[in-house]
C-alpha cells in the first residue's frame, strides 16, 4: 500500500535562545500636582494621602526584528518643598512621597522619603522629594499590544506625611506637603531579536548555511534511479538550520507538488532555536507502471518565527525552502513479458477485423 506523507507538527512556542538586541528611550508624563497635606497633630500619625496621577503613551514598536521583551520604570522630577513650622524643640517630621507605574499588564512601585529636623526653638526647615520605581516586565502575553499600536499607562503619585515632638509638653505642631506640579518620566526598553533564517542541507558536515534548495535521486536496486516494480527505497535524511543568533524558527506550512503519492515525506520542524536544527526523512515508497515511469515531487516549506503563541507581531513566513526528490520505477521482466503478450493480442485482433471488413 502506497502511504502518504505525513507531518508531524507541535505546536508553536516563543524559542529565545541567541543573541538580543535592545534600545531604550524616554517619555515624560504630563503635570502632576498633589495638592497640600498637613499633620498638625501632637505626635502625630500619618496624615492621609493626598494622590494624582498622569498618563503617558509608549510608542509603538517599530524595529526590524521580533519583539521579545518590554521594561519600563518610572521616576519623578524634584517636588516643590516639605514645611516644617513647628514652634516646639526638637521636633522631627517626615513625608514620603511614592509612586506607581502601569501598563499593558506589568506595573512598578516606589518610594522616596524626606525627613525635617527643625532648630531648638521655633523655626522651618524644607526637604525635595522625588522617588523612582522599580523596573516592571511585560508578560509575553501582552508583548503583541507593543507592536499592533501605541500604548497607554498612567504613572501615580501619593504623599503622606507624620511629626513628632521631641517632648511630652503640648504644643502647635505642623509639617506641610504640597510637591506642587513636577512630572514624571518613564525609562522603557524594548528588546528585539533578529528574524529566523533557515537554510536546508543533508547533516551537521553539511549545514547548508544559506541554500535554499536541494534535490536528491533515489537509486533503486537497478542503479541510475531505477526501481523494480513497488520497489521502495531507503529514506533520504535531510537537515533544517536556523541561524546563529536568531529568534526561533517553525516551518509554518509544508505544500508538496507532481507525484506526492509515491514519497513519504516526515520529520518534525517546530521551535528550531538559534544555532539549531530540525532532522526529517523522504523515501520512495515504491509504484507499480506499466511502462518505465519517472516520478518527480517537490516539497515548500515555508519558514516562519516561532512567535504564534506570544503575539509578538512578526509570525510571517521569511522564505520558502524547497526539497525536490525523483525515483523512476521499471516493470519486472514477467510484467513486461505479460505487457508484449498483451499488445500481441490486441494486434492480432485488429488485424482479423480488418481481414472481415475486406472480405465483406
Amino acid at each position: 500500500m502506497i502511504a502518504n506523507r505525513v507531518f508531524r507538527l507541535s505546536l508553536m512556542a516563543l524559542a529565545l535562545a541567541g543573541a538580543s538586541n535592545g534600545f531604550a528611550a524616554t517619555v515624560v508624563t504630563t503635570s502632576m500636582n498633589q495638592g497640600t497635606a498637613t499633620d498638625n497633630t501632637n505626635n502625630g500619625n500619618y496624615g492621609s494621602a493626598v494622590t494624582a496621577g498622569a498618563s503617558f503613551t509608549l510608542p509603538q514598536y517599530s524595529g526590524g526584528g521580533v519583539l521579545t521583551g518590554v521594561t519600563f520604570s518610572a521616576a519623578s522630577s524634584a517636588s516643590t518643598s516639605i514645611t516644617d513650622n513647628s514652634i516646639w524643640t526638637y521636633s522631627t517630621g517626615t513625608a514620603r512621597l511614592s509612586g506607581t507605574y502601569s501598563a499593558a499588564g506589568a506595573s512598578a512601585s516606589g518610594n522616596g522619603t524626606g525627613n525635617v529636623v527643625s532648630p531648638v526653638g521655633s523655626g522651618s526647615n524644607s526637604y525635595m522629594l522625588s522617588y523612582s520605581t522599580n523596573t516592571a516586565t511585560v508578560s509575553a502575553a501582552n508583548l503583541g499590544a507593543f507592536v499592533t499600536g501605541n500604548v497607554s499607562g498612567t504613572v501615580s503619585e501619593s504623599v503622606d506625611i507624620s511629626k513628632t515632638s521631641g517632648s511630652s509638653q503640648p504644643s502647635t505642631m505642623t509639617i506641610s506637603a504640597n510637591p506642587g506640579s513636577h512630572s514624571a518620566t518613564v525609562t522603557y526598553t524594548y528588546t528585539d531579536q533578529a528574524h529566523a533564517n533557515g537554510s536546508i542541507g543533508t547533516g551537521p558536515s553539511n549545514p547548508g548555511v544559506g541554500v535554499n534548495t536541494l534535490s536528491n535521486t533515489f537509486e533503486g536496486s537497478l542503479g541510475g534511479g531505477m526501481f523494480q516494480l513497488g520497489e521502495a527505497s531507503q529514506p533520504y535524511a535531510f537537515d533544517i538550520f536556523n541561524g546563529a543568533g536568531l529568534f526561533g524558527m517553525d516551518i509554518t506550512n509544508i505544500a508538496c507538488s507532481g507525484d506526492c503519492g509515491v514519497f513519504n515525506l516526515t520529520g518534525t520542524f517546530q521551535n528550531i532555536a538559534g544555532g539549531g536544527s530540525a532532522s526529517g526523512s523522504v523515501s520512495f515508497d515504491g509504484a507499480t507502471p506499466l511502462v518505465p515511469t519517472a516520478y518527480h515531487a517537490t516539497y515548500t516549506f515555508q519558514v516562519g518565527d516561532d512567535a504564534g503563541l506570544v503575539g509578538a507581531g512578526k509570525n510571517f513566513n521569511i522564505e520558502n525552502l524547497t526539497l525536490t526528490v525523483m525515483a523512476q520505477a521499471v516493470p519486472e521482466p514477467q510484467e513486461w513479458a505479460m505487457m508484449l503478450l498483451g499488445l500481441g493480442l490486441v494486434g492480432m485482433a485488429a488485424r482479423r477485423r480488418r481481414a472481415k471488413q475486406r472480405a465483406g
